[in-house]
């Protein structure tokens, strides 16, 4: 299982619930992640889950050095203007779309194409830019990681669009897994910290 989180806003402690209760081979973090802190992780890195990202934080440097000099659980790094191959399926990444970066990617095959700061155009102000850039990457579903709460839209073509909020989890074909700290069941501790940055 692919798990693709939502802005964490340095909450590390839902990755690691989200890591304890599902037990993904990879989390794949989106959006505001927040400053990098040494246990930050750990839990996520206790269950052997590799770590990759698509980021908007200025902190972005600090994780791609992390990234270059550290755990091998986070070997996939940055997917910002790349393809991954994540499992059993071909994940690309796409922050800004900068004209280099959707013509390096369009020129690639992608199952998964994952986007923040762009909307696709499902969205209020989104575009047909990214439908376009799936459609040219074969992809058949694009994940935004910035919604403002989970949301899934069968598009044109077979492309499924799906929305991911703030701490909510999809899976690699969509499907809501996590609904967010706001949402959980009775009984499970979020940090006050996420909920203070909320």
């Amino acid at each position: 299982m692919i798990l693709f989180v939502g802005d964490l806003l340095g909450s590390f402690a839902i990755a690691s619930i989200y890591a304890e209760r599902h037990r993904p081979s990879t989390m794949v973090l989106l959006g505001h992640i927040g400053p990098w802190h040494p246990k930050g992780l750990a839990g996520v890195f206790h269950a052997g889950i590799d770590i990759a990202w698509v980021a908007t934080d200025s902190f972005l440097h600090a994780w791609r050095d992390l990234a270059d000099s550290t755990d091998h659980r986070m070997r996939l790094g940055c997917l910002d203007g790349r393809v991954a191959m994540i499992g059993d399926h071909l994940v690309a990444g796409a922050y800004g779309l900068l004209p280099d970066t959707i013509r390096r990617l369009s020129r690639q095959p992608a199952d998964i194409l994952l986007t923040v700061e762009e909307a696709p155009s499902y969205c209020p102000g989104g575009g047909e830019q990214l439908d376009r850039l799936a459609g040219a990457m074969g992809a058949r579903m694009i994940i935004c990681g910035q919604a403002e709460s989970y949301v899934a839209e069968h598009r044109r073509l077979g492309l499924k669009v799906v929305g991911v909020g703030p701490g909510q989890a999809v899976d690699e074909f969509g499907e809501l897994i996590e609904p967010g700290p706001e949402r959980q069941p009775a009984g499970l501790h979020v940090s006050e910290e996420w909920r203070r940055v909320r």
